[in-house]
């Protein structure tokens, strides 16, 4: 048995609101046309129009004599509201009592749930936040499986596992990276204590060449002293010493200063 072939679907945007899907139809020779709605203050928006094709996707397409350019199509998860449960909408839903998006309880809906939003708890993966929310490992598992598929044209259950592997990988990765830099942090701080002691040690044998330096000056200036005063001490016994400055100028007669 054959599998049925997986149309290429694409997106346009820009196209008008009074233009029908029949229309983009007719026009781009597609096999479907779906425009895309949102729900904006209790009103309905129309916005792009999903196309798809059973050959390749074309780069561009015309409607109204119009030109637009076709984006690839990506998919994002779909999650019931009753069951809380990926893959199906809540028309579909065949769950016999609904869950609760806040506290994953099956005892009361939405409306009437007395648990404050700090302790929500998701339905999907038991964490502190909402079911609604898209940074559920569960979302993002889903919504980068979806991508996958549709970008690499492989079956939804292939990019699934390839998503789970690649997450593994992630995960021992940042595991080892991890150690390294707990390993590497300890290398550091070993570092910094060795170069802490071996400043200490530095400082002290400066502290001790400080003073040895001070001892020695001392004694320098000691015999300086000495050897001064016994200069002077010959001196007293010559005669004044007669400067001449200039010849224009007075003879100045200083005495030899001596510190005796």
């Amino acid at each position: 048995m054959t599998k049925p072939k997986r149309w290429s679907k694409g997106v346009i945007s820009g196209v008008p609101a009074d233009t029908t899907d029949d229309e983009v139809k007719g026009e781009t020779s597609a096999v479907m046309a779906r425009r895309i709605t949102r729900m904006v203050d209790c009103e309905i928006i129309p916005r792009s129009v999903i196309i798809a094709f059973e050959d390749e996707l074309p780069r561009v397409v015309f409607v109204h004599l119009r030109r637009y350019r076709v984006e690839l199509y990506v998919p994002k998860p779909i999650r019931c509201n009753k069951c809380q449960a990926f893959g199906h909408k809540t028309a579909s839903c065949e769950a016999a009592t609904a869950v609760c998006p806040r506290c994953s309880s099956k005892k009361h809906e939405y409306a009437s749930c007395p648990v404050d939003k700090k302790h929500a708890k998701c339905a999907k993966c038991g964490d502190n936040y909402n079911a609604a929310y898209r940074g559920c490992i569960k979302y993002k598992t889903i919504d980068r499986a979806l991508n996958i598929s549709v970008k690499q044209g492989i079956s939804y259950r292939d990019a699934v596992t390839q998503v789970k592997k690649t997450y593994t990988e992630e995960k021992t990765r940042s595991t080892s990276t991890s150690s390294d830099i707990t390993e590497q942090m300890e290398r550091v701080q070993g570092a910094k204590k060795a170069t802490v002691a071996n400043g200490t040690k530095t400082m002290k044998s400066m502290s001790v060449r400080k003073n040895a330096d001070r001892t020695n000056d001392k004694a320098r200036k000691r015999l300086r002293r000495k050897q001064h005063r016994r200069q002077c001490q010959r001196q007293t016994s010559q005669p004044l010493v007669i400067r001449h400055l200039h010849p224009r100028q007075a003879i100045r007669y200083e005495k030899i200063k001596c510190c005796v």
